[in-house]
């Protein structure tokens, strides 16, 4: 899977938090395209909020959810404006399939910062699953608009025109320029062009 960048907001300093969890979710067979919503750590400021943000996340990698989690909750309540705790915390919801509730956090890191990308992108894949996918459409082309090479949302939806839209055209140009994001042709990218060509003509 490929990642992009993660987006923080200010109050009153301007902070960048990571996200810290891989998770792939996909209601599609393991031989399709799946969707990609792995983000990545993009550094911080204000050290003081830095340091217990990077106690939350050695927590997290050291498989310490529920103490994590206390991490997180405390620097939402500390810091309610910066999407970045919130979205973690949408992701340890998502990793125990509560997903309404992973969904209220996401949808409070998109309030705090509309252009949070890695939230945007969640709530599409969230919305895809539940089969909203004019809202999943929605969300992607939102994150998208912040930053039309920002990788998981052009992945997923290429995905969804192609399997769930019909809209080949588009589809299989965006297919094309997450290939050409990647610092290597991806094969199975390759042969997802290769699919989607075939069933153009």
């Amino acid at each position: 899977m490929r990642c992009g960048n993660l987006m923080g907001a200010s109050s009153p300093v301007r902070l960048c938090l990571a996200v810290v969890a891989a998770l792939l979710l996909s209601a599609c067979a393991s031989q399709t395209p799946t969707p990609d919503v792995e983000p990545e750590t993009e550094g911080a400021v204000a050290p003081e909020v830095a340091s217990a943000f990077a106690e939350a996340v050695a927590l997290k990698r050291a498989g310490e959810t529920v103490a994590a989690e206390t991490e997180f909750l405390k620097l939402n309540g500390a810091h309610p404006d910066l999407p970045g705790p919130l979205a973690n915390l949408g992701i340890i919801a998502l990793e125990r399939d509560e997903n309404e509730q992973a969904e209220a956090y996401f949808q409070k890191a998109v309030a705090a910062d509309p252009a949070h990308l890695h939230s945007l992108n969640y709530l599409g894949v969230l919305a895809r699953q539940r089969g909203d996918f004019q809202a999943a459409e929605g969300y992607y082309r939102a994150a998208l608009a912040v930053d039309p090479d920002f990788q998981p949302a052009v992945r997923n939806l290429a995905i969804l025109l192609d399997l769930y839209r019909g809209e080949f055209d588009e589809a299989l140009a965006l297919y094309r320029h997450y290939q050409a994001l990647q610092p290597e042709p991806d094969p199975k990218l390759k042969d997802w062009i290769f699919d989607l060509e075939n069933r153009m003509n």
